[in-house]
């Protein structure tokens, strides 16, 4: 029986193939678009899965004004003690970020590369898989280094990196082992990772730093736990631990809890200190979950749609069938059948065009598409509507179509209006799922329209950057900036701390104005002369710095720090700034510096702008808080690399061991906005697929409306267009009855009054 269902089945496909093709394109489509949007959404989902029961600390420090701060970093005794003493954590595991090296054999081929210290418990909480070398090699080999096998490839090619020297500017090293590249699921974030004896035998302070300090925040902390610890308690006890080898002079106002490493990656508060690579978002991952639901949906329902109508043309077909002598079930699995063949035929075409174009598809993810990325739920889900699209598109109209008498179905009549209820809803329901999407894709255009286009306080146009990254360099900077300036197409230089749109942890101020105790936080930055200039950053009171020393001892602020610090005449006022936080890492100051306001400042953006803009102390160059990092340099040229050529002579010039590194500043700042622009095309492309799928049904929908009223326009394009003089009455066409069992459909088409009833046509 199913042999003959199933020839059936093709037959009818083949001979209706606008309809076939309508559907199945539109399946495709809805199978196609809800499988790539389930697999980022369990690629999100899966962050660290691989690492089971581990866990970050977490310091929650809340100051005398209730604000909370979280910070991911810990002293490294705590975690070490902590080890010791509780019987449910395994093992503990300890990574400092330290910066950056210059890294390669090749002077003309070296790059700098970011370092992280791991201990030898790093392979028990993160097991990874060693392409060459041993956990063993690597914790007992002098100066050695651990590199990703990218790295090995960057460096050595395709030739063995084991045992052989690499170098860094900072200490001899040799490579003790090469794992393979850290996955892309991970908030593990590293390229050069350094022993801890190597580290020891590099710095003289690492040894008793890591063993006698229990409060500086410094040290990432995980911990592997066994299944049944219970983490309430570990948390109480880690706190109770902290608070008894507290040193400082602040009371202690914190407390300790422990994160599972799988929910850093879509964690909504961003911890300082913290590693996370390509952090995530839970609004956007439950959005795309939203959208891959309705897109399927709306297929889904489109395709009811369809198949509603198309019953509305078989009911003779039905009627002879059931004449014949065929039995209700046995058309109810005709129709199963057919609907099985075009869903079928849609999943499988949607997985062969994501398998040819994963490319794309990565392009679109921005990472490579892989089929485990599905969780089991997510294939469930898949196949469930697969057989609910069978089951429901079909079972109902197929039910009413073949209830009905076969000498009604044979006449093409239906009873009431029932016939038209499903299609209906399912055009509805499509459109008003799509019609939301496309305003929810408009409202994130416009959004990023208005970030785009929105002023930031300076002028960012011709902005390059150039990281000052050896002692050569900050030395010698201002003959450097004299070079530079002599450029025809450089028209400023500046050097300072830290530029807007920092990609570097940045310092951040426990500031007061003088005579007061309340402390604020500001952000604090260092700055020559030229850095007003150069950035176009407008000034609203008191005067620039000079090349004057006497200026080490001033600062300007913007007009959020004067009412932030309650200056109400800041020219020539004092700030103290006692303590300084680095990301969770606090700096103590003996004595407390202090500046004198000389200049305010307008206010600009100097974070993500998103972010609200923060008061802001820039202090002179000469500044006993923060060195000098960048030049800064407003270019114009129409020869850009050619400009670049230059830069890097006069780079090489005082510094021929460390290559250049520039940065344009307007792509610095494109980085902010670059994976919401990602998820706002996708939305946008995803919220066009459901409008096509939906005109698709609406365009299927018409056609057999049109079909259905064949006979009608036919009439209507004998007779003619009513005169314009006719009664309104008489100018349209009116259905005069529509019983089943009487005299049929009486359709009356009326030329004028005169002429009424005359040609009344019953059939």
């Amino acid at each position: 029986m199913w042999k003959t269902n199933l020839k059936l089945s093709m037959r009818y496909l083949w001979n209706h193939k606008r309809y076939t093709s309508m559907n199945i394109l539109a399946l495709t489509l809805g199978f196609f678009c809800f499988i790539v949007l389930s697999a980022w959404v369990g690629s999100e989902l899966n962050f660290d899965t691989q690492y089971p029961n581990v866990y970050r600390l977490i310091q929650v420090e809340k100051d005398e004004d209730g604000k909370v701060r979280e910070i991911a970093t810990t002293g490294p005794r705590l975690g070490r003690e902590a080890n010791q003493q509780l019987p449910d954590i395994e093992a503990v595991t300890q990574i400092l970020v330290m910066g950056r090296l210059t890294v390669g054999n090749n002077v003309s081929e070296r790059q700098y590369e970011r370092i992280s210290t791991i201990d030898s418990n790093f392979f028990k909480v993160f097991p990874q898989t060693f392409k060459e070398g041993t956990s063993a090699t690597v914790f007992s080999q002098a100066n050695g280094v651990l590199l990703q096998e990218r790295l090995a490839t960057k460096y050595f090619g395709k030739e063995n990196a084991f045992q052989k020297d690499l170098f860094t500017n900072r200490f001899p090293s040799v490579v003790a082992g090469v794992i393979e590249d850290l996955p892309k699921n991970t908030h593990l974030d590293a390229d050069l990772m350094v022993p801890e004896q190597t580290v020891a035998a590099a710095f003289d302070w690492y040894n008793e730093y890591v063993t006698t300090n229990w409060v500086d925040n410094s040290f990432v902390t995980y911990f592997k736990l066994r299944p049944d610890a219970n983490i309430d308690a570990i948390e109480r006890k880690i706190t109770a631990l902290a608070k008894e080898h507290w040193d400082k002079e602040e009371p202690f106002n914190s407390t300790f809890k422990l994160q599972s490493v799988s929910d850093i990656h879509l964690y909504t508060t961003e911890a300082e200190g913290e590693i996370n690579q390509n952090k995530g978002s839970a609004f956007h991952v439950r959005m795309f979950a939203i959208i891959a639901l309705a897109i399927l949906l709306v297929a889904c329902f489109n395709y009811a749609g369809l198949v509603n109508v198309s019953f509305l043309q078989r009911t003779h077909d039905i009627g002879i069938h059931k004449t014949i002598g065929a039995t209700r079930p046995q058309l109810l699995r005709q129709f199963l059948a057919e609907s099985f063949l075009m869903t079928l035929t849609s999943l499988l075409l949607a997985v062969g065009i994501i398998s040819i174009a994963k490319d794309g598809i990565a392009q679109i993810m921005n990472r490579e598409f892989d089929w485990a990325m599905l969780s089991p739920m997510q294939i469930g889900i898949i196949a469930t509507a697969a057989i609910g699209v069978v089951l429901a598109s079909t079972a109902y109209p197929a039910w009413i179509a073949t209830k009905t008498a076969p000498v009604l179905a044979i006449r093409n009549l239906q009873a009431g209006n029932e016939r038209w209820s499903i299609r209906r809803v399912a055009t509805v329901a499509q459109f008003t799922m799509a019609i939301a999407l496309l305003a929810c894709a408009v409202i994130f255009y416009q959004q990023m329209r208005y970030l785009k286009d929105k002023s930031l306080g300076f002028e960012m146009d011709g902005l390059t950057t150039i990281d000052i990254n050896s002692g050569a360099l900050r030395s010698q900077f201002q003959a450097i900036k004299q070079e530079f300036s002599k450029l025809p197409e450089v028209q400023a230089v500046s050097v300072s701390s830290r530029v807007p749109g920092e990609w570097k942890d940045y310092a951040i101020a426990n500031a007061r104005k003088q005579g007061t105790e309340q402390l604020k936080d500001l952000i604090f930055i260092g700055a020559d002369e030229d850095f007003l200039e150069t950035f176009d950053i407008k000034m609203t009171a008191g005067s620039n710095f000079t090349s004057n020393p006497a200026d080490s001892s001033t600062a300007l602020i913007n007009e959020l720090a004067v009412k932030a610090l309650g200056l109400e005449d800041p020219i020539g006022q004092w700030i103290e700034i006692p303590t300084v936080n680095w990301s969770g890492d606090i700096e103590n100051f003996e004595p407390t510096v202090r500046l004198r306001v000389i200049g305010v400042v307008a206010d600009f953006h100097f974070e993500d702008i998103r972010q609200q803009i923060r008061p802001m102390i820039i202090g002179n160059w000469k500044n006993p808080i923060q060195n000098i990092d960048y030049y800064t340099l407003k270019i114009n040229t129409k020869d850009m690399s050619k400009t670049i050529a230059s830069l890097k002579a006069v780079n090489d010039k005082f510094d021929s061991e460390n290559p250049v590194e520039l940065h344009f500043l307007d792509e610095q700042f494109q980085r902010f906005y670059e994976a919401d622009t990602r998820r706002s095309w996708m939305l946008m492309l995803f919220s066009g697929v459901v409008i096509l799928i939906a005109c698709l049904g609406l365009f299927s929908i018409t056609a057999f409306a049109i079909r259905q009223r064949t006979k009608e326009i036919g009439i209507r394009k004998v007779l003619g267009q009513c005169k314009t003089n006719c009664n309104p009455y008489f100018q349209r066409l009116y259905v005069v009855g529509r019983t089943f069992g009487r005299a049929g459909i009486t359709a009356c088409l009326v030329g004028d009054e005169s002429m009424a009833g005359r040609f009344c046509i019953s059939y």
